[in-house]
């Protein structure tokens, strides 16, 4: 819901600091961050077990485990909810090799999508004394926040942004803690700087 990233490194130091164990699940950056933050970082091999998703940045269905041979082979023979499933179709086994082709043969995506991001954080931010953006995200996350003064102004921010083209949700409890309803704001690579521009215009003169 943040946009926040663990810290993976210092938790797989402590990991083997202490004989532990770790499961990552990469389902909101596989793709939008390459092959994933674990392999940005170099990490694979120090972990016990990746998730990724592919109904995600993919827009497909299902998901994958991403292991050593002896845990893969652990999983075929011992994981219950796979020996009992029906396997998918071949179609969709199609589909996600494209998916993955395209994420080998567009590696300028990730880097548009970074691009946006420092696009939009450079732009005038929202005075303090109005409602304003916040983020507990690095300076690479597509994730942020609006906060109002009052829930109940959430259906107008929206409904004046879907006026205007721009697409976002309003959060509301129990998704979020009450008190802590928000716009949520997903940047992606395809969008323009005007775009991102009008975005913000109207977040600070207009709602």
């Amino acid at each position: 819901m943040e946009g926040d990233f663990a810290p993976i490194q210092e938790i797989v130091e402590l990991a083997e600091k202490y004989q532990a164990h770790v499961l990552l699940d990469e389902a909101h950056a596989f793709a939008v961050f390459g092959w994933g933050l674990a392999h940005q970082l170099q990490l694979q091999d120090r972990i016990l077990a990746i998730t990724v998703t592919y109904g995600k940045a993919m827009g497909l269905h299902g998901a994958s485990i991403l292991g050593s041979k002896n845990l893969i082979s652990h999983l075929i023979n011992f994981a219950s909810p796979f020996i009992f499933s029906t396997a998918q179709p071949e179609f969709h086994a199609l589909s996600i090799r494209m998916g993955y082709d395209f994420i080998a043969n567009n590696p300028e995506l990730p880097k548009r999508l970074l691009e946006n991001i420092r696009f939009f954080q450079s732009l005038k931010k929202v005075p303090t004394s109005k409602p304003g953006l916040a983020s507990k995200t690095g300076p690479a996350s597509p994730i942020h926040s609006y906060f109002p003064n009052a829930a109940a102004d959430l259906q107008h921010i929206q409904s004046t942004l879907s006026e205007n083209g721009i697409l976002t949700y309003p959060i509301f409890p129990p998704t979020v803690p009450k008190g802590k309803e928000r716009i949520r704001i997903c940047l992606h690579a395809d969008h323009q700087e005007s775009e991102i521009r009008l975005l913000q215009q109207l977040l600070i003169e207009n709602i």
